[in-house]
């Protein structure tokens, strides 16, 4: 179910900043990039994009 307010009619787009903290091997090398996360609600549930800056 989407989220909605009063205050926000339509649902919030969302947006975050990954921290990495991994000390399996297979995923070490996530703890030496920068990520941003981007997403929204469509109808159903959370569409979610997590990108490396370069």
């Amino acid at each position: 179910m989407p989220l909605t307010s009063p205050w926000f009619p339509t649902p919030a787009p969302v947006s975050e900043e990954p921290p990495f903290t991994y000390l399996d091997g297979d995923y070490a090398w996530l703890n030496s990039i920068q990520a941003v996360g981007i997403g929204s609600f469509p109808e159903g549930g959370l569409v979610y994009e997590v990108y490396e800056l370069l």
